[in-house]
């Protein structure tokens, strides 16, 4: 659980240098106050959506940050030239959510005003972030990573721990803060309705528990797996794990937003499991759509970002095509 979870002490942000120097770059001061460049549009909203798909991720257990693999490529060959790298200035922009603990002011309407043209980010998330940041205890506690450390640790076990191996699995990786992508979202319910409670009993919150999501992790197979499936023989069910959500009565994506089947990141305490590890409980959850990026994913244009006057390396207060000896 450690590998996964690190030592219980949680990375602390402090403000450096760098973050001063960011802070007076061309960059900053436009995601402050808006108003950017037609050419720049592309730009800013491709940043934007950068960190507001990285948000529901954010942890305690190091400085990383996580991003689709997609997401980096276009990270780095669409949002970035070559004297300049976007991927140094999205790690400043996560920098200062985190060592601000929120998303900074004006940022969030800048957002709005630019993915009215963009259309591409993801506004839920970056509200998500206005409020306050708060990070899970690891993004590396993936649902499939879990479940092969059960089986490993847990149905694995020799038998001079196999008495033991359920309840330190338990005590490792039950009641942490987790968020886990690529699931189905089957139907968000209202709780059913109490029992109905003695004369004398004290009264009930008339409003009682939040909604409950039920949600489906469905593995992907791979390549090799399908070319062994056999032709004229029934195709074997592929398995399905169910994962309920007690929803936390403050959501920041509307319900209305997530049809069924729809593709969500659930964020929540991990805190049951079933017997066998085939089905999984989460309490005071929140929703956000987990768009699909494994087919592509266009953020900009590079020759529209070549551009823009945003996409320039002023964070060392040097010019782009600066000659001699300090050229970057």
């Amino acid at each position: 659980a450690e590998r996964v979870f690190g030592t219980g002490k949680r990375y602390e942000y402090k403000e450096e240098v760098l973050d001063q120097s960011f802070e007076r770059t061309r960059f900053a001061r436009a995601l402050e106050t808006g108003n950017p460049a037609p050419e720049c549009m592309q730009f800013l909203g491709g940043m934007f959506t950068l960190l507001a798909e990285a948000a529901p991720r954010f942890h305690t257990v190091d400085d990383l940050f996580f991003l689709e693999p997609p997401l980096v490529g276009a990270l780095r060959t669409q949002l970035s030239l070559r004297n300049f790298s976007a991927e140094d200035y999205l790690k400043l922009m996560v920098r200062q959510v985190r060592v601000g603990r929120k998303l900074p002011p004006g940022w969030l309407a800048v957002a709005e005003a630019v993915n009215k043209q963009v259309q591409i980010i993801d506004l839920g998330k970056l509200r998500f972030l206005a409020e306050s940041v708060q990070p899970i205890d690891s993004f590396y506690a993936s649902l499939p990573v879990l479940m092969e450390r059960h089986h490993i640790e847990v149905a694995q076990a020799n038998s001079s721990v196999a008495a033991t191996a359920e309840a330190a699995f338990r005590d490792g990786y039950i009641d942490h803060t987790v968020a886990w992508g690529g699931l189905v979202l089957v139907d968000v319910q209202r709780p059913g309705k109490p029992k109905r409670l003695p004369r004398n009993h004290a009264p009930v919150d008339e409003e009682g528990p939040g909604y409950i999501a039920k949600l489906e992790y469905r593995p992907e197979k791979h390549e090799e797996t399908r070319k062994l499936e056999i032709p004229f023989f029934r195709r074997p069910k592929d398995p399905v794990y169910p994962v309920t959500a007690y929803l936390s009565p403050q959501q920041y994506v509307e319900m209305k937003m997530l049809p069924k089947n729809t593709r969500v990141l659930v964020r929540g305490r991990f805190s049951a499991y079933s017997a066998n590890f085939t089905a999984f409980e989460l309490r005071d959850a929140l929703l956000f759509e987990d768009r699909d990026f494994s087919k592509g994913v266009v953020l900009a244009q590079p020759a529209m970002i070549a551009r823009c006057g945003l996409a320039v390396n002023d964070l060392h207060g040097t010019s782009p095509n600066q000659p001699g000896g300090f050229k970057h």
